[in-house]
């Protein structure tokens, strides 16, 4: 540079811009990671309730019947997904409460477990 020029070369400029753009990029993938995990916090707080439900009628009313089942899978699966399973083994007082369901993003499923059995 001459002597009395002020400014920023392009090379600066480039470099500049390129940091700003990672900063942006990082921001975004960070975000995104957020949503996908506030999102499987729902499923999963979903998943628990819906089990919970169960194990509270039961206990309460019995077994549930065939159509009580019936009425469980089709919650389950618009609260959940339409992939998601559900299985009620009848225990001695309570039953025994499994759930699964597919994670977004993911190759892998989410399950949840209850039981009574530890409950006096």
């Amino acid at each position: 540079m001459r002597a009395g020029q002020c400014g920023m070369t392009l090379l600066e400029v480039i470099v500049g811009l390129g940091v700003l753009a990672a900063g942006v990029l990082s921001a975004t993938a960070l975000q995104l990671h957020a949503l996908q995990a506030t999102d499987d916090s729902r499923r999963h707080t979903a998943a628990v309730w819906l089990a919970q439900g169960v194990m509270e009628w039961s206990r309460a009313a019995g077994p549930l019947s065939a159509s009580q089942q019936a009425l469980w899978q089709a919650r389950l699966k618009a609260e959940l997904d339409e992939q998601a399973q559900g299985h009620i083994v009848q225990g001695e007082r309570a039953p025994r409460v499994t759930l699964g369901w597919p994670r977004r993003q993911m190759a892998e499923q989410a399950w949840v477990r209850l039981n009574d059995e530890a409950l006096p």
